[in-house]
């Protein structure tokens, strides 16, 4: 992975820690960061739904083995479950489990498998848009030389967030002395806002922030929607989603049978199971807008970065993006508001929701 020299970012923080107070005038740049980083939040929480489901299958898998063991009569030593494979483990009789193969907590663990090491770069690389989303919110916000300068050491982290995770997501690396560049730019901009905090200059600082950051923006966004698009989380979300809730169907069958729950604890699980059972249905859709998403945020920067360039920063055509960007946090945040954003005709298929472009 390719280092990133911050010295010239001394350099820009250096030329504003003396800057007196002064407000920025309104602009939209704190709306469009704020709609990018609510959005990115959201994209986060549904990259983190595969990571915990995969956690959560793992464990049901355990607790099924215990219960297969316990019936067979064919634990070793009482056990069924041991803290690790290096260590001694024992059960409240203080019988020895011994057995390789048994089940460790070490084996759940919500770290990537290296086969599976892209959907880390892509979550890294999701962080770094949101970082970037909200060092433009600061930057634009800020009223002192030590907000100007917490918002610049966000802004260069955000940076090199986006460089390295394309890196890591493209394995291109022929772009270093490009990246570099772009930092040299970025931080004489800022360092040009002087000892002052001049609404001109920091305006002007914006403008070159935003086309400056534009291509990594571009690139990195581009393959997040190829690592997206590869069907990976599909897949995995489809299997884990599935044998969970084919389990707590089982599971309440089970203790209905077994007269084992009241009026109250039935309503429970049942709301449970449809929950569970919205997340299965509309995967597809939700993987769709999840791309959508992505592709939305490269392309609102680019109308940003078009805008600001014009020495616009408050604009109908600013103000549009920003409620595209809200328009897909809902669709992602809500089951409701997925299928209603759908224009075409919606089905329930084999128990998954899908949106055809017909009509």
């Amino acid at each position: 992975m390719t280092k990133i020299k911050l010295s010239q970012y001394v350099i820009a923080l250096g030329a504003i820690t003396v800057l007196s107070a002064c407000s920025s005038t309104s602009t939209q740049i704190s709306s469009y960061g704020a709609a990018v980083e609510q959005l990115t939040s959201q994209i986060d929480a549904t990259i983190n739904e595969t990571n915990q489901l995969s956690v959560d299958y793992k464990l049901s898998r355990i607790a099924e083995q215990s219960h297969y063991g316990a019936n067979k009569d064919s634990s070793n030593g009482g056990c069924f479950i041991v803290v690790s494979q290096i260590t001694d483990n024992v059960d409240g009789n203080s019988n020895l489990c011994t057995r390789i193969g048994l089940p460790t907590f070490e084996d759940i663990t919500p770290v990537i498998p290296e086969n599976e090491i892209k959907s880390l770069y892509l979550y890294k690389a999701n962080k770094a848009l949101q970082s970037y989303a909200q060092s433009l919110q600061k930057l634009n916000d800020a009223g002192s030389a030590q907000e100007i300068t917490s918002a610049t050491i966000k802004l260069d982290s955000s940076l090199v967030g986006l460089y390295t995770q394309y890196e890591a997501l493209s394995g291109d690396t022929t772009y270093n002395e490009d990246f570099h560049k772009t930092l040299d730019i970025v931080s004489g901009s800022i360092a040009a806002i002087g000892r002052s905090v001049a609404e001109a200059k920091r305006r002007k600082a914006l403008k070159t922030i935003i086309k400056e950051a534009d291509p990594w923006i571009i690139r990195v966004t581009k393959s997040m929607e190829q690592e997206l698009n590869n069907d990976h989380f599909g897949k995995l979300k489809k299997a884990y989603e599935q044998t969970s809730l084919r389990e707590l169907f089982t599971n309440y069958n089970d203790l209905v049978r077994a007269n084992k729950l009241d009026k109250q604890q039935r309503k429970q699980m049942i709301n449970d199971i449809y929950e569970a059972w919205k997340d299965y249905s509309a995967r597809e859709m939700k993987n769709n807008a999840l791309v959508k998403a992505v592709e939305k945020i490269r392309v609102s920067h680019n109308t940003l970065k078009s805008e600001v360039s014009k020495n616009i920063f408050a604009s109908s055509e600013i103000s549009n993006t920003v409620s595209e960007l809200n328009d897909y946090y809902k669709q992602l945040d809500s089951f409701h508001e997925l299928l209603a954003s759908c224009k075409g005709i919606l089905k329930l298929e084999d128990e998954t929701y899908t949106c055809s472009n017909e009509g």
